[in-house]
């Protein structure tokens, strides 16, 4: 756990239907008319300030590839999705696969 301890200080305007205000110090704080101070400890896990690792696996079962040929359409509407969603650009190119490949010596 990470602990923090100092002062909250609240001030409310001065009519009724007034605003609460608040700032935060480490050390005793010296007042102004009107506020308030409150002597807080926080504590809080390490985990919370430690980045997340992002992991991910993708399994695509052989049965569920369609058959069927998709067109520049889609291509960019899935392009265009991802990169939404996550921010990422992605870039397809389709390939026949229906085509000998041939190699280049």
């Amino acid at each position: 756990m990470t602990e923090w301890k100092g002062h909250m200080i609240f001030k409310k305007g001065p009519y009724s239907h007034s605003e609460l205000s608040a700032r935060i110090t480490k050390t005793a704080p010296r007042l102004n008319v009107g506020e308030v101070a409150v002597k807080v400890k926080v504590d809080l896990p390490q985990e919370l300030f430690e980045r997340p690792m992002l992991q991910a696996s993708i399994t695509v079962p052989k049965e569920t590839i369609p058959q069927s040929i998709i067109d520049a359409t889609v291509q960019d509407n899935v392009e265009k999705v991802i990169k939404e969603v996550t921010g990422a650009e992605i870039k397809f190119t389709l390939v026949d696969v229906t085509e000998e490949k041939t190699e280049v010596e």
